[in-house]
C-alpha cells in the first residue's frame, strides 16, 4: 500500500461527469461497486494499480487523484481543468 492521499471526491466528480454509476466504473475498472464506493468516501485508500486503472478509465493523469496541489475547476461542457499551483 502506498501512502500517497487519494482524493476519493475527485473521482466521484469524473463519475458524475461521466453520467456512470459506482457499478459502471467497477466494472470498467475490474473491481466491486463496494470498493469504488469506500473510495469516493475516504474510508479506505486503493492501492497504485488501482489509482492507474481509474486514471485509464477516465483518460487523466494520476496525478489528478493524488496531487494535493492540483486546482479541479469545471469549465463549459463540462471539462475538468487541472492547474497546478
Amino acid at each position: 500500500m502506498s501512502n500517497i492521499k487519494f482524493y476519493g471526491n475527485r473521482l466521484r466528480l469524473l463519475r458524475a461527469l461521466h453520467n456512470l454509476s459506482i457499478g459502471e466504473v467497477a466494472k470498467r475498472a475490474g473491481m466491486v461497486y463496494i470498493s469504488i464506493s469506500r473510495y469516493e468516501r475516504g474510508e479506505v485508500q486503493p492501492s497504485n494499480n488501482f489509482i492507474s486503472k481509474f486514471s485509464k478509465v477516465f483518460d487523466v493523469k494520476e496525478e489528478f487523484f493524488t496531487d494535493d496541489k492540483v486546482t479541479v475547476k469545471i469549465l463549459k461542457g463540462g471539462f475538468v481543468a487541472l492547474i497546478n499551483e
